[in-house]
Formats: C-alpha cells, structure tokens, sequence
C-alpha cells in the first residue's frame, strides 16, 4: 500500500521522488527505508533515507530512544556506500521486486517487465557515476517536535543526550564523506 494511505512511508514516497530515482527498500537486511538516486550531471547524489515514525499524538514527550533505532541504523547501513555491494544487492532482484519499489522522476513502472527495465536502467546510470558521487544520509524521525526542541520545558539532560547521539551519527558519516541530515515535526 506504499503511497495510498497517510503513513511517513507514503509521504517519502510521494514527496521525495520528483526529479530523482526512489527506490523503497523496507525489509530485513536493507540498504535504507528509501534510496534516492539524483543523476544530475556533475552532481549526482544518492541519500539513504531512514523512516522511523513517531508514536502518539501532538503531546508526546520528548524522546532520545525513539532516535536510537533510527541512528543505529543510519551508522549501520553505511557500509552501503560502497556501491559494489549495493550494486550486487540491486542486480540479484528479480523485476516483480520492482514493480512497487521504484519510481523515476515520480513516475513508478506499469509492470513487470518495465519494473524489470527500470532496474536496469538504474544500475546503469549507479555505475557510470561510480564512486564520483554526493552522499546523503537522511533521518525522518518526527517524534520531536520543533517546539519542543527549541523553546519547550525539556530536560536538559534529555536534550543533551540526543544532541550526544546525533552528533555521534553525523560524525561517522563525515567520516565516509556523508552529510548528515534529521527531519522532525515542525510543529
């Protein structure tokens, strides 16, 4: 149901595919919840997208463990910057693993064997940029509101312990060459 209903998944889905290849990856031992693959000249990118919602209502309180998930596995799913392995992991799927999986330019395939073309097509355009590329790792992890975190009454503790954690994050993808990036609710 990926794009039809009003979950975080849904709204990466349909916003963050224009312009780009999106593939969605959501399942045991991925690369990230999204890959999204910009194949401007002379400044291609790819950002791994990690997607973790948040649970409650507009009065949650302020949470560090609900980014501990998500940033363990931004750490852990950096070793997919190494496009060989990402690559092969890509190239052993068949067509039918596309066909909800994948959009170019907001566009997903209409079947099978067009799923099957967008796959290749995709690793095509993965290793002619080879390893000349912009890396991304993007947190969606709205838990936190914005009010909270700026003006709100939290615990400094807290506060600090989540600014430990996502410094901690960000400093290992610098490390691979990566910048770093976190999306909260604004409200």
């Amino acid at each position: 149901r990926i794009g039809l209903d009003h979950s975080l998944f849904c709204w990466v889905w349909n916003e963050y595919s224009a312009d780009c290849w999106l593939y969605c990856d959501d399942r045991s031992g991925e690369v990230a919840d999204f890959v999204k693959f910009q194949t401007v000249p002379g400044n291609a990118k790819i950002s791994l997208i990690l997607v973790k919602a948040a649970h409650g209502n507009v009065n949650r309180r302020f949470s560090v463990s609900a980014y501990e998930v998500v940033s363990a596995l931004a750490i852990k799913n950096l070793r997919h910057f190494e496009f060989d392995n990402f690559i092969e992991q890509i190239a052993s799927e068949d067509d039918a693993h596309f066909r909800y999986r994948i959009k170019r330019n907001g566009t997903p395939p209409v079947d099978n064997p067009e799923a099957g073309r967008f796959r290749d097509e995709f690793l095509g355009e993965l290793r002619a940029v080879g390893g000349n590329i912009g890396r991304d790792v993007v947190v969606l992890q709205p838990h936190n509101r914005q009010s909270t975190n700026v003006g709100g009454n939290v615990n400094n503790n807290a506060r600090c312990q989540l600014h430990t954690l996502l410094l901690s994050a960000e400093t290992a993808c610098r490390s691979l060459g990566a910048d770093f990036h976190v999306v909260t609710d604004r409200s």
